[in-house]
């Protein structure tokens, strides 16, 4: 696989080791293994053989308006337009990031405020989403996993029930908001989403409009869209909170 400069590997000083090799050769290392990992392979000593099979020069580009054309002729005519677009684009990013740091941390604030009722069942399934996500649904190589980290299942699970309580605890809240608060998404809206997630697709955009515009396509889009209209409502009802609290 490609190894790039001051890229991070498995075991720290692993990249460090292929300093000084020439194309074509091999050498075995050791290196200790970090307290963190696995019990198993923790502060033990692993034995690592590795080649080294081409070293190669990355050649970039002169940055010109030949470069900007490059990158879409239609929108930049110039290297100062791909620049601002670079700008906004970044600018958009960090915002956007804010906006979620503030909202989660309202939402947290809200859960620590709110007294949470739940049958055991849903945080079990919330605990099931999230390994899914994690590690899919092949069952085999979710107990190969287990058998290589020298966890049962419930000792794995166990490791998932903190986040899981996050999530669920913030989604109840979340959704017991949405209601006091009469927040709803509309057909036209989700219709309007649609469009802006096919817009960047080209000429994937109409076999992928299927997939949008299915039963479960839809129902995913609109818990999409309640759940950031929720957010940004809570948004405003912290904001205007901190607002007053500051002028009195």
């Amino acid at each position: 696989f490609p190894l790039r400069e001051d890229q991070r590997l498995l075991l720290p000083d692993l990249a460090e080791q292929f300093l000084g090799m020439e194309a074509e050769s091999e050498k075995t290392v050791e290196l200790p293994v970090p307290e963190d990992f696995p019990e198993q392979f923790a502060n033990k000593t692993a034995s690592i053989t590795i080649t080294l099979k081409a070293v190669k020069e990355e050649e970039l580009p002169d940055e010109d308006d030949d470069l900007a054309q490059q990158v879409n002729a239609e929108e930049f005519e110039t290297i100062d337009d791909l620049h601002e677009r670079v700008r906004n684009d970044l600018q958009e990013t960090l915002q956007r990031q804010a906006d979620e740091a503030y909202r989660l941390k309202v939402v947290d604030e809200l859960v620590g405020l709110s007294e949470i009722e739940y049958p055991q069942v849903l945080l079990d399934r919330e605990i099931d989403e999230l390994i899914r996500e994690s590690h899919g649904s092949d069952v085999r190589a979710y107990q190969a996993h287990l058998a290589q980290i020298g966890k049962t299942t419930d000792e794995f699970r166990e490791m998932y029930r903190d986040p899981a309580y996050q999530r669920l605890s913030r989604s109840l809240v979340l959704g017991e908001l949405t209601n006091v608060e009469g927040i709803d998404v509309t057909e036209d809206e989700i219709g309007e989403q649609v469009e802006k997630m096919l817009e960047p697709l080209g000429e994937q955009a109409e076999s992928m409009r299927t997939m949008f515009e299915s039963d479960r396509g839809s129902a995913s889009i609109r818990n999409s869209l309640l759940t950031d209209k929720t957010l940004a409502r809570l948004q405003e009802i912290a904001s205007a909170e901190r607002e007053e609290e500051e002028a009195e």
